[in-house]
This record gives structure tokens, sequence and C-alpha cells, in this order.
């Protein structure tokens, strides 16, 4: 079978989430030799793997990847029910649907209703050997001092990512602390003019030195109001970081599936309705600093529990061509 992907071969260039991913997907596939491997705008494959909003240039089957669609009520980046229309005319055409996680499957139901064709929930995963390559990592770059803990958040970062909180979350813990913490910042931001010592902003990474600035962290932090499926959070599972993530989104299904960290309910949960999205609520700073300190006082076991095998991209590999081929049937 000959599977297309949209982008191929030049997607392995791009620094966009979604696109990374895919990369990562592709080189799985061929290291394992699952299928060959095609561009979408030749007409040379069975099947083709396409994001939401890719062109369908020939009348061959096609999966799309689901990811999550526009539930801003204020129209920020565009007129939202227009933006949504085009995702379910797309999926309307489609052989097949795959859901980055559970959560992505009942955002689509509650916004376009039953699911009236074949899908399959595939977690977005990670070469663990591939991105890991040696135990390098900058912390003498971001303190001297040994005995401060550090915290990573990392992201394309937009307003309902929750970088501000994350910051004030900061201050609340650091007010009365055992241990002294500092924040490590990864993604370019305009917040990075803030002076202050306990807060340390990385900028943009390449992407082959961001397992070092990961291996500079105690814990990672998944602060998203709402998250269909962040690659960050494998990149850090990756990394062996325990993970703490908010009850919102697939964060919690992705720390569960690797058995990761901690989630914290420390949101009101999402309805599955259009919101504000670029003005976030504050989450409760106080159940996510016992979630830190429940890992911080227990380190060494929420360290050694992370299933690694769970987190391998070889897995998903599979099951993308598995699909495909049931498609091609």
């Amino acid at each position: 079978m000959n599977v297309g992907f949209e982008d191929y071969p030049f997607n392995k260039f791009s620094k966009i989430g979604p696109k990374i991913f895919i990369s990562r997907l592709i080189d799985s596939i061929k290291k394992k030799k699952l299928c060959k491997i095609s561009p979408s705008y030749l007409p040379f494959y069975d099947v083709a793997i396409l994001s939401i909003l890719a062109k369908n240039y020939y009348n061959k089957p096609y999966l799309v990847r689901f990811d999550g669609l526009y539930n801003d009520k204020n129209n920020t980046v565009g007129d939202t029910k227009k933006l949504n229309l085009i995702l379910q005319k797309k999926t309307q055409g489609a052989a097949g649907i795959i859901f980055q996680s559970e959560f992505t499957k009942k955002f689509y139901q509650a916004f376009f209703g039953k699911i009236d064709k074949n899908y399959e929930i595939i977690y977005n995963r990670i070469d663990t050997n591939k991105f890991v390559k040696d135990k390098k990592n900058y912390r003498d770059l971001i303190t001297k001092d040994h005995t401060v803990k550090i915290i990573v958040i990392s992201a394309t970062w937009r307003r309902h990512k929750r970088l501000e909180e994350s910051i004030e979350l900061l201050k609340f813990i650091n007010n009365d602390s055992k241990y002294k913490f500092k924040l490590l910042v990864l993604g370019q931001t305009h917040l990075q003019n803030i002076k202050d010592e306990s807060i340390f902003f990385a900028g943009n990474i390449n992407p082959s030195e961001l397992y070092k600035w990961y291996q500079s962290a105690d814990v990672y932090l998944h602060p998203a109001w709402i998250d269909s499926a962040p690659n960050t959070l494998m990149e850090a599972i990756s990394c062996k970081l325990p993970c703490i993530g908010l009850n919102n989104g697939g964060v919690s299904e992705m720390i569960s599936l690797c058995d990761a960290g901690l989630i914290c309910k420390a949101d009101e949960d999402y309805k599955f309705d259009f919101v504000d999205l670029y003005n976030p609520p504050k989450p409760n700073y106080k159940i996510i600093k016992d979630a830190i300190f429940q890992i911080i006082d227990n380190y060494k076991y929420y360290k050694e529990k992370i299933n690694l095998k769970n987190a391998e991209i070889s897995i998903t590999a599979k099951q993308y061509v598995e699909f495909a081929n049931k498609i091609n049937r």
C-alpha cells in the first residue's frame, strides 16, 4: 500500500506542531517499513492522510486527522462558525477520521453530531531514542543553585496556553514554599522582556536541542486551558520528566497513557461549547501547587514509573497504517 501525506517531504522543515508530528510519524513508518510514502499532491497513493485543512487533489479515499475545531465565540482569528463549516465539509468527504484523543472525539460529536464513518483514536507519540540523544542539559545556564527546582513549560504561545497564569502560579508557589522554584519557558513570547530572576526565557529552540532543555528541569507543567494533543507533553515524557496536566483537553489521557504524572482538576470542566478562548479563566493555583509538591516530595517514585514504551511513535505508526489498510480494502 502507498500512503499519501500532505507537504511530504518538506514537512520535516516545519516548526508547526501538527507538521512536526507528521514528520516524526513518517520517519517511523519508513523505519519500520510499514508501507510506501508519497506526496498527496501527486496521484500515486492509495489512501491519503490529511490534516483537517489540507486540500484533497484527487478522487481518492483519504483519512482526516481531527485534532480540534474552532470554539472561540469572539471570532478572534476568523469567523468561528464559517471555519467549522470548512472542517465539517472536509470530514464529511473523508473515508475515515483519526482523533488524537477521546477528548477530540467528544469535541467533534458536540459540534458536528453523530460520527457516521469509520474512526480511530490514535495518540500522538514520539521516537524516544531519536529525540533523546544523551544526558546533556543546560541546567547550569538556568541556575547555579542546584537546590532550585525547575518547572518547564513549552508551547507556541497563544493566550489560551496560559503563560501569564504560569508566571502567577510561580509567584504563588514561591511565596510560601519549602523549595525554591524557577520557571523555564520554551518558545518565543512577547513576555520575554520581563525582568525576574525566577523565570528563564529560552525563546525559540532548534528541535535538535529541545531535549537538553527538558532535561534541565525537574517537572513539566502543561498549563493550557484547552489543548487536544500537545507534542510538548510527549517530548517531556520522552525525557522521563514527571508531568502535571490540567483536566480539560487530551492532556490527561496522554499522561495516563504513559503513567507520567498527575492530572489536576484545577479548572471547571469544559462543556464543549463556544468560549472566550483568548481570555482564559485562572486555574486553581493551590491544586496545581499541591500536585507539584506531591511529585517533588516523591520524585524517584514518579520518575521511575513513567512508561516510555507507551510513548513510542512506532505504536502510532502501526495504528495509522492499519487504519489506512482497512480503508483501502
